[in-house]
């Protein structure tokens, strides 16, 4: 509140402000109707200044307290550890023999991995646009030079640009199998699938890392739905090399092991004394990683925001909880849906339906029917193109239906997108305050009201 008070000054939380200001030992001083005395177009919490004469102002700048936003866009945690685990084997001393016979085999790098994009993705403004051509144009020049370090630079600082397009991260990922490091392409990769599932380069070049790590499962699934996506000769022989160490013998057809389908085209298997289908597909749920498709709030994160807070007298606070009529309990899962990842804008045809979800929202609002609104603002902010404002407008609905904890959610992901929405730290600090979470929903009330 004290932060969502600096951004957006607001006297509806002005009372909840002071509350939970006084939860915490603090009595503000009341400046004419308001206790937030204005300076210049910023406000914040009045206090009497202390004997020792200390800034009047509070600022809770505990880092305990403070939840960073994130800067880029993430990778869930668990998809990556998943991507880059070691696959079981039946025999390790065999495996262990062909992995020292594999002149292709890479070892895992670790980290720190390059810039991703912006969380969000933004478009970049005109002036920004000729920097991130400038700067593509000069690793395309450092390209060819053979300066590969230098061209995964000129790609990182266009990446974090903002803009960025999937192909273009796949581009990256691709520089850094020459670098050998294949997690870090990896990780690009699965970003480029985020924003593109269409990303056919991505998926090749996953593929080809994971054949070098000696991930066959995976190489297979990625390189199999590659060929299907955008055929490469390249991959012919890699997709063969990964299929026999499955046990799968390519059959040869013409200069090629994938006839066209169409515009699909497959890896081709000779077909069992059973007389099944030739086709192989690798459908084990065990090894298919799916593709995010929504944006993602850090675990960490959201831990930080939904933990209780620790206090000095759990009887105390136990009965000041059983006192106060406006606490809520914390409310669990399944959260409504995020915007997709990268939240990318709709089409023409998308962005009319858009508007007419978000139209009869408001016609649910004007019934009373908060249920119905907020299943119209969730179809709207799944499409894609959602603002700030429109996550903070589902996450105050959200607190009418009493689930603070899907409200906190939506307000994260609004200032992820925008960290100078107002709107949405004042509903965060409301939820905050609802869960007795003091120095939370004070942090959250403090900045709106300057703001």
């Amino acid at each position: 509140l004290s932060e969502a008070q600096k951004m957006d000054f607001s006297d509806d939380s002005v009372a909840i402000h002071v509350f939970v200001a006084k939860k915490l030992g603090i009595s503000a001083q009341s400046v004419g109707t308001r206790v937030y005395p204005s300076d210049g177009a910023r406000k914040s919490l009045e206090v009497p200044a202390p004997a020792a004469g200390s800034a009047a102002v509070l600022e809770l700048d505990s880092d305990e307290d403070a939840s960073p936003v994130p800067k880029e866009m993430c990778v869930p945690a668990a998809e990556l550890e998943a991507e880059f685990a070691d696959e079981p084997v039946a025999d390790p001393v065999q495996a262990e023999k062909e992995e020292n016979e594999d002149p292709e085999r890479l070892l895992k790098d670790e980290g720190p991995y390059p810039s991703l994009p912006p969380f969000g993705n933004p478009e970049p403004s005109d002036a920004r646009r000729k920097v991130l051509e400038r700067m593509k144009k000069q690793a395309g020049e450092a390209l060819e030079r053979g300066d590969i370090n230098q061209a995964v630079e000129k790609y990182t600082e266009a990446i974090r640009t903002g803009g960025a397009s999937a192909s273009m991260l796949a581009t990256r990922a691709a520089l850094l199998m020459k670098q050998r490091r294949p997690c870090a392409a990896i990780r690009d990769c699965c970003v480029a699938l985020m924003m593109n599932p269409d990303c056919g380069k991505a998926l090749h070049i996953r593929g080809l890392a994971h054949r070098k790590l000696g991930h066959w499962k995976r190489a297979h699934r990625d390189l199999s739905e590659a060929q299907k996506m955008d055929f490469s000769d390249d991959s012919v022989a890699i997709h063969v090399f990964v299929a026999k160490k499955l046990g799968i013998s390519a059959q040869s057809v013409g200069t090629r092991v994938y006839p066209s389908d169409g515009a699909r085209k497959s890896l081709e298997v000779p077909a069992p004394a059973a007389g099944s289908a030739a086709v192989l597909e690798l459908d084990s749920d065990e090894d298919a990683s799916p593709v995010p498709k929504e944006m993602c709030v850090p675990a960490a994160e959201l831990e930080a925001e939904f933990a209780d807070e620790p206090v000095a007298d759990p009887v105390q606070a136990e009965k000041e909880e059983n006192e106060d009529p406006e606490r809520l309990l914390k409310d669990e899962g399944p959260y409504p849906s995020l915007p997709p990842f990268g939240n990318p804008e709709p089409s023409d045809a998308r962005r009319k339906v858009l508007e007419r979800m978000k139209k009869q929202a408001g016609e649910a609002l004007e019934r009373g029917d908060i249920n119905q609104a907020v299943e119209k603002y969730t179809e709207a902010i799944r499409t894609g193109g959602a603002s700030a404002s429109m996550l903070a407008t589902r996450a105050a609905l959200l607190m009418k239906q009493r689930r603070p904890c899907a409200a906190i959610r939506d307000c994260c992901v609004a200032l992820m997108m925008n960290p100078d929405c107002g709107k949405a730290l004042h509903i965060r600090g409301l939820a905050h305050r609802k869960l007795g979470h003091w120095k939370r929903a004070h942090r959250d009330l403090s900045e709106a009201q300057k703001m």
